[in-house]
């Protein structure tokens, strides 16, 4: 009897670890040596903080930053003046002395502020487009206690800790309280903005924002020990609600949920970024999971192909890419690739612009080597490149095995009919004619008929979400303008675009993906609606001539890339 209560209890201990486990396995932190300081630790688990971040490049920088009324600017600078000094002895006073400066300005003269025996927050003396001055957020207000910890240590300024308690403790309240975070039984959530009067049902739900606070937070605890409750209860959130921002159709993701607003492409970057640097800090499943699915999402819209070309191997990414491909938007990218006799193939990334403003460059564009070695492996990272090799970032978006195509592919051309409406007027095959004075109502001034002109190419066919589609419009004049495209049910999406340009053969670039709603189209589309705003145009009646219509798959880099540099000397506006 005694042999059987033993094996039972045995059992019962070893139940009891194991759903122990299940329950904190995704709940480690590393172990805290104090002082901790943030700006020692490993890159990996700060680099969302200081990746393009650098220190502002004079010793006046305070001057300018005041102007921008714009505290995450400040906080951000601040920490890199402390981080960049600590990595290098050689300015480590100057960067120090700096820091101090920014520091002491948001802690004793930076407005708007709150500052009381009960509270320090810093809100922000700009406007958003539907926010006036003085609204605050979780990412400035929880990353700040953060820096003054650091500085504290650092810079031998013990205060600033009280100052940093008491700011954590400020915006760990609820909004209507003059905090940032939202409670209920699904969890905490940060919000990047926060405004008087607010209701949790107008909260924007940003996801990096509410990363960064985490983040934060997280280094925060490292720092005091305090804040794992609302760790917790954040985490508890995020893996209840992450489901959301994902767009399984689309093979893309979400940047905020209210309303629903689909990524750019360096905030799916960001994002990954973050993801890791929160799993090297606290090891889990979650966080794990989510980097990973931005790699993948990474990898299928921006693939990495290559064909054997004039007896050499050409490898090819195509940085214009879903969700909005007339913009650069991914940093400039290094590809290096292996072979199966060892050799080691890479690009030249100081062909690339880190913030073009010329999106028209193929080296902008597209990464383009030339190769006498096969492609077996590679890696796609980002890079901000810099001379000082302390300066010098790289971040893994993906590694794969190229797509191999075997032969030269061309776009696919549609065939469409074409018609006119409101302030346009069809005036042969291929040309439309927009009079910008007509009004098709003239009793009623303001309806929106008379403010535009409506170009229609029907009879399409386009089935899939994931697909560049190419317009090729010539306008006399530089024009506003929007697309709509038009599903199998009538149904329209709309996206802006950005202005035309005058004088050029335009290329309008789009996917689908990049439409308002589109996961709702019932396919395929069968027009394109293309809104020409004459609302601010003053001149006489002017052509637009309305050229070829075309899809490429995201696989067809080598289509897009021929279509774009052979053709027409195109401008992607």
């Amino acid at each position: 009897m005694k042999k059987i209560i033993s094996i039972v209890i045995a059992l019962i201990v070893v139940i009891l670890i194991y759903f122990f486990y299940l329950e904190f396995k995704d709940k480690k932190i590393h172990v805290i040596k104090r002082p901790y300081i943030s700006v020692a630790a490993p890159l990996e688990e700060i680099l969302p903080f200081i990746w393009d971040n650098v220190p502002p490049g004079s010793t006046d920088e305070l001057d300018v930053l005041k102007k921008t009324g714009h505290p995450l600017i400040l906080t951000r600078k601040a920490y890199a003046l402390l981080y960049y000094g600590y990595q290098d002895a050689s300015v480590q006073k100057v960067f120090f002395e700096r820091a101090k400066r920014i520091l002491n300005y948001l802690l004793y003269e930076y407005e708007p502020a709150i500052r009381n025996e009960q509270t320090f927050l810093l809100k922000y003396g700009i406007p958003t487009d539907k926010l006036s001055p003085g609204w605050w957020s979780a990412m400035s207000n929880f990353f700040l206690p953060v820096i003054l910890n650091d500085a504290a240590i650092l810079l031998n300024e013990p205060d600033y800790s009280k100052y940093s308690k008491l700011m954590f403790n400020s915006i760990s309240r609820l909004p209507v309280n003059g905090g940032s975070v939202w409670r209920d039984k699904s969890g905490c959530w940060f919000s990047e903005y926060t405004w008087t009067g607010m209701s949790e049902s107008e909260e924007y739900s940003v996801l990096n924002g509410h990363l960064f606070a985490l983040h934060a937070l997280y280094l925060y605890f490292k720092q005091t020990g305090d804040g794992i409750q609302l760790i917790d209860c954040a985490v508890k959130k995020t893996k209840t609600i992450m489901d959301n921002f994902r767009a399984p159709m689309l093979n893309w993701s979400y940047y905020m949920l209210n309303p629903k607003t689909i990524n750019q492409t360096h905030y799916v970057i960001f994002e990954k970024m973050q993801f890791e640097a929160l799993n090297k800090i606290a090891p889990s499943s979650l966080f794990q999971k989510e980097a990973a699915f931005r790699a993948k999402i990474l990898e299928h819209n921006y693939p990495l192909v290559y064909r054997r070309y004039n007896d050499k191997y050409q490898i090819l990414l195509n940085k214009g890419g879903s969700p909005h491909p007339f913009i650069i938007d991914t940093y400039p990218i290094k590809i290096t690739c292996s072979s199966n006799d060892g050799a080691k193939i890479e690009n030249n990334v100081k062909e690339q612009l880190v913030t073009p403003n010329d999106t028209n460059d193929t080296n902008n564009r597209f990464v383009v080597i030339q190769t006498l070695f096969r492609p077996e492996s590679c890696k796609v990272e980002s890079v901000l490149p810099n001379k000082d090799p302390i300066l010098y970032r790289s971040y893994l978006l993906y590694k794969s095995k190229p797509i191999f195509f075997s032969s030269n592919e061309i776009v696919k051309i549609l065939k469409y009919d074409l018609s006119a409406a409101y302030n346009a007027k069809k005036i042969s095959e291929k040309n439309i004619l927009i009079s910008p004075s007509h009004k098709s109502k003239p009793s009623e001034p303001d309806n929106y008929v008379n403010n535009q002109g409506r170009i229609i190419l029907k009879k399409i066919n386009i089935a899939e979400l994931e697909s560049f589609i190419g317009l090729e419009l010539y306008s006399k004049k530089e024009v506003n303008l929007g697309m709509g495209l038009i599903d199998n049910s009538g149904e329209e999406f709309f996206r802006y675009y950005p202005k035309l340009k005058g004088e050029s053969w335009n290329l309008v670039l789009l996917t689908p993906v990049g439409f308002n709603n589109v996961e709702k189209a019932k396919l395929p589309f069968k027009a394109i609606n293309i809104y020409i705003y004459t609302h601010n145009l003053h001149c006489d009646p002017f052509v637009i001539n309305i050229g070829d219509l075309w899809t490429a798959n995201f696989q067809q880099s080598f289509a897009l890339f021929h279509r774009i540099t052979s053709k027409y000397n195109f401008v992607v506006p």
